[in-house]
C-alpha cells in the first residue's frame, strides 16, 4: 500500500502558501510525532524526513509528503500544530 490519496487543490495550495511561514517556524519533531501516531506518516517517511540535517529541511521533507496523504492528513497537520501550541500555524493554514 503506498498511502498515497488525492488532496484537494484547496489545501494543496493552503500548504504552497504557508510554506515559507511553516518552514521558518514550525518545530517538526512534536508534529511528525503526532502523524505517525495517527498513522498518517508511515515509518520509511519518518525516515526521510529525521535524516535532513536542519529543522528547516526536516520542515520541507513533511511538507513535501503531506500533500500526498490526502485532507485527513491536512486535517491532522493543523490538529497536532494546535496541540502542540502553534496554533498561529494552524490558523494561518485554515484561514488561506
Amino acid at each position: 500500500m503506498s498511502g498515497s490519496v488525492s488532496m484537494t487543490e484547496d489545501h494543496r495550495t493552503r500548504l504552497r502558501q504557508c510554506r515559507t511561514h511553516l518552514v521558518k517556524d514550525m518545530d517538526p519533531d512534536p508534529i511528525l510525532d503526532e502523524l505517525i501516531s495517527k498513522g498518517k506518516i508511515q515509518p520509511a517517511e519518518e525516515n526521510r524526513v529525521r535524516a535532513k540535517a536542519t529543522r528547516e529541511e526536516q520542515v520541507r521533507e513533511l511538507l513535501d509528503i503531506i500533500p500526498r496523504k490526502g485532507d485527513d492528513c491536512f486535517d491532522k497537520l493543523c490538529d497536532a500544530l494546535r496541540t502542540d501550541k502553534q496554533e498561529s500555524l494552524a490558523e494561518a493554514l485554515e484561514k488561506k
